[in-house]
């Protein structure tokens, strides 16, 4: 009797739990509320990032670079502009990497990741991956972490910089 007590008092919950209408943690409306969420932050930091490309470089001070051809200056001035970008919204891009998981793997609706995979494929050709084969990639890396372009910058300002006029 005490147990048959116990088992409808449980259904009696969940009935209520249900009616009541409170959110599972992994309901559809709740993951999709954390996805546009966490997206109209990356969309909001993305933009603070893009103002931060518009300051003023001061100088780049870089034998490597400087050794580089021009149109290889100009190439790892765009992927070290490009790294400094996704730098500067990581954390933002994670987070909503993560609530498009969730949601995708919850709700199995492909829609939004589906556009995600193509925003970001990558914008390099094979023709500029070949001009960078012979560069090291380590090079590049710690260029991206030099004080002057470690933040978001525009590579056509860089560039100015380090043309032989301002050299």
């Amino acid at each position: 009797m005490h147990y048959k007590r116990k088992y409808l008092l449980g259904i009696i919950a969940l009935i209520s739990f249900n009616a009541v209408g409170v959110s599972w943690p992994y309901d559809e409306s709740t993951l999709l509320n954390k996805m546009n969420n966490t997206y109209s932050a990356l969309e909001s930091k993305t933009g603070a990032c893009m103002d931060l490309s518009e300051r003023k470089l001061v100088s780049i001070q870089n034998d490597w670079l400087y050794s580089q051809d021009e149109l290889k200056q100009k190439i790892i001035l765009l992927v070290v502009s490009r790294i400094a970008s996704e730098r500067c919204v990581e954390e933002e891009k994670t987070a909503y990497t993560m609530a498009l998981m969730n949601y995708t793997s919850e709700t199995e609706d492909k829609t939004y990741i589906d556009k995600w995979l193509v925003l970001n494929k990558s914008l390099y050709t094979q023709e500029t991956l070949n001009l960078l084969s012979d560069v090291d990639p380590e090079k590049i890396i710690s260029l991206s972490k030099s004080t002057e372009l470690s933040k978001p910058f525009d590579p056509r300002t860089a560039y100015e910089l380090i043309t032989p006029e301002s050299k």
